[in-house]
């Protein structure tokens, strides 16, 4: 989730700055902004490793056939996600503001409402992603059970004829029992 986060984050600030420049000569182009490449380069790599993460639990409950409790319901997912990403939108732009050597600003000025509905949107596609990762997860356990369930091919050991470790005497096979002699 931190990996969707991440990204989410990311492309909120930048479709904010896009959408409403905070000033017409600046944008993303001010020098506190100058992180953004490196911070886009990590988003990227975490979403990658993320992705991976993803492969491997697939992979394990397909052959385990264990996996992970199910998720919060979509609403909840999304609720969170949105407010983490208002919260780390404002904290960002306070970060700026200070290390930027700028006068603080209150971050939804200026534009800044547009984060609202874009936190919403980006919020629910990191909901929508829970849930599809989820689902592929259970999915993969679902097709373990199902293949467990049905009957394999029967394994008989192959007939062999082997010796008798006794006489028909010995292990009691005689039709009858040898004559009696004076």
């Amino acid at each position: 989730m931190s990996a969707l986060m991440g990204v989410a984050a990311f492309a909120l600030h930048e479709l904010r700055y896009m959408l409403a420049p905070a000033d017409p000569a600046g944008g993303l182009d001010r020098p506190d902004h100058a992180y953004l490449p490196f911070a886009a380069t990590i988003a990227a790599l975490l979403f990658a490793l993320a992705a991976g993460q993803l492969a491997l639990r697939v992979a394990r409950a397909r052959d385990e056939g264990a996996g992970e409790s199910a998720p919060p319901a979509f609403w909840l997912a999304w609720l969170g996600a949105a407010a983490g990403l208002i919260a780390i939108f404002v904290a960002q732009e306070l970060v700026e503001s200070l290390l930027g050597g700028a006068a603080v600003e209150p971050p939804l000025a200026g534009g800044g409402l547009w984060v609202i509905p874009l936190a919403l949107a980006f919020a629910a596609l990191v909901a929508l992603a829970l849930r599809w990762a989820g689902e592929a997860v259970r999915g993969a356990i679902r097709q373990v059970r199902r293949r467990r369930l049905r009957p394999g091919p029967v394994h008989r050991p192959g007939w062999r004829p082997g010796r008798p470790s006794a006489s028909v005497l010995a292990r009691h096979l005689a039709g009858r029992a040898p004559p009696f002699a004076l």
